[in-house]
C-alpha cells in the first residue's frame, strides 16, 4: 500500500513550525552550539528560541533559534576568532541523523 497523494495545509504547517516539539529540538541544537562556543573560548554566549516571523516579508510564523554574544569579552572573541561560525562548522556540533 502506498500513498498516492498528499496535500499539506498551510494552517497545519504553521502549527508544526510553532509546536513545542520543534522548539525543543531547536533549543537542544542552539544549546549544543552555545556549549561548543563557550568551551572553545572560555567566554559566555547565550542561546534563545522564540517564535515569530523570520523577516518582515514573511507571512508564515515559525520557531527559530539563535546563539549570540552576551558581553564585550564574547563579542571580542567572536570578532577575532569567528567562534560562533566555528561552533556551527564541521568540527563543532555533532547532530544525529543521516549524512548526505
Amino acid at each position: 500500500m502506498s500513498i498516492t497523494g498528499f496535500k499539506m495545509s498551510r494552517q497545519g504547517s504553521q502549527q508544526i513550525m510553532e509546536s513545542a516539539g520543534v522548539q525543543a529540538l531547536l533549543a537542544s541544537r542552539v544549546n549544543a552550539v552555545r556549549y561548543v562556543a563557550e568551551s572553545m573560548s572560555g567566554e559566555a554566549y547565550a542561546a534563545d528560541v522564540s517564535t515569530g516571523h523570520t523577516h518582515s516579508g514573511s507571512s508564515v510564523p515559525r520557531a527559530h533559534g539563535m546563539v549570540k554574544t552576551t558581553d564585550a569579552g564574547s563579542r571580542r572573541d567572536n570578532l577575532k576568532n569567528n567562534t560562533l561560525l566555528k561552533a556551527f562548522g564541521p568540527g563543532g556540533v555533532k547532530t544525529k541523523g543521516k549524512k548526505k
